[in-house]
């Protein structure tokens, strides 16, 4: 019984690892094409991923919240409020 739980262990640790690594690819690919807009004529990008953690600000409040995802309209493109 002890060495299939650690088999699984280890496969569950690889999982957990490609999943974070994957993750922080999307994310850096998401800054890097965000400061690429910046420096061309086409649209400045947002990534959405980016926006998570952010404070949502109001006009009569400093800080309502913070963002915990993000809505975007296929249609539209743009967000979904």
């Amino acid at each position: 019984m002890l060495i299939p739980n650690a088999f699984l262990t280890l496969v569950n640790l690889m999982g957990i690892y490609r999943w974070l690594f994957r993750q922080s690819m999307y994310a850096d690919g998401g800054r890097q094409a965000m400061k690429r807009s910046e420096r061309t004529k086409g649209p400045t990008l947002l990534s959405k991923g980016s926006m998570v953690g952010s404070p949502v600000k109001n006009v009569e409040v400093d800080r309502n919240g913070t963002v915990a995802d993000a809505m975007l309209s296929r249609e539209a493109n743009s967000f979904v409020w």
